[in-house]
């Protein structure tokens, strides 16, 4: 989509075609349909075969192609996209849109051989470390958490210097899950570098961009990067993170669901004599 292909053709762009990935970036986005070549040229006093050439450098076949992909999306977060003037319908509307769009953007990013590669390398795990840094943490706890819950040996610490302990002493065996968009988060990239000097898989979860711990991982997994975006703060975006992770999960899941059922029934045993202990099943992780 729109805003993948522009990232791609990040430094490779001329001024013209900067000024009009910045234009397209701040343009109104329910008025696309408006928007046409010669328009656009107008606007920024350029020609129009600049235009149309910015298109194909993207990949595109032609203008329309361009508009129509980023009309469908939905894909454009701008500072203001979120209105104070915005009813509430019309603000769950675009959160909607947003949503929607970046979860069909983990699809093309992530093949389902790359799902069932990854998912079959932790199922065999003898230890799956899970480790992100700040609000990624919540990420790799969840997967943690999945994990844990039907009898995969998994683990996660919030702690920096606990982090790089157990990354040091992960083996062939071990599965090290790392979450960090940027990819360059300097924990992570530390956990990781440990992690590697044993031969311990890394299984990473970064932004759709060149990062060092995507370039370090043997199973890369993919996310576009959105925000929310108001004039007084930004949310990230984790809906496609948490997405890939169930997906993940459920691959997971499918590959010894029995054995899986059994390890949460003796787990359940064993909290049993704990009154408000939790109880789990397959149809409730």
């Amino acid at each position: 989509m729109f805003t993948i292909k522009l990232r791609k053709a990040d430094g490779i762009l001329t001024y013209k075609e900067q000024l009009i990935a910045k234009y397209l970036l701040n343009y109104n986005q329910y008025d696309y349909s408006l928007l046409t070549s010669s328009s656009l040229a107008e606007d920024l006093n350029i020609s129009q075969a600049t235009v149309i050439r910015f298109s194909q450098k993207l990949g595109y076949t032609s203008f329309k192609e361009m508009v129509l992909d980023i009309r469908e999306s939905a894909a454009l977060s701008f500072e203001g996209n979120i209105s104070q003037n915005d009813s509430g319908y019309v603000m769950m509307e675009k959160i909607k849109a947003l949503y929607t769009s970046s979860i069909d953007d983990v699809v093309k990013l992530n093949s389902a051989e790359l799902i069932e590669s990854t998912a079959s390398a932790i199922a065999s795990a003898k230890t799956v470390f899970c480790f992100g840094v700040r609000s990624s943490a919540c990420i790799a706890f969840i997967m943690r958490n999945r994990l844990a819950t039907i009898g995969i040996n998994a683990a996660g610490t919030e702690d920096s210097f606990l982090s790089q302990s157990i990354s040091r002493n992960l083996g062939k065996e071990d599965i090290l899950f790392i979450v960090s968009v940027s990819g360059e988060t300097s924990q992570a990239v530390r956990a990781v570098q440990m992690a590697r000097r044993n031969g311990c898989k890394i299984v990473s979860m970064t932004g759709n961009h060149q990062n060092s711990i995507r370039d370090m991982a043997d199973y890369a997994l993919l996310l576009p990067e959105y925000a929310v975006f108001t004039k007084v703060f930004s949310l990230n975006n984790k809906c496609p993170q948490i997405f890939l992770i169930d997906s993940l999960f459920l691959t997971i899941l499918k590959k010894d669901s029995d054995d899986y059922q059994k390890n949460i029934r003796e787990i359940n045993e064993t909290v049993s004599e704990i009154p408000e202990g939790p109880k789990y099943d397959l149809y409730n992780l």
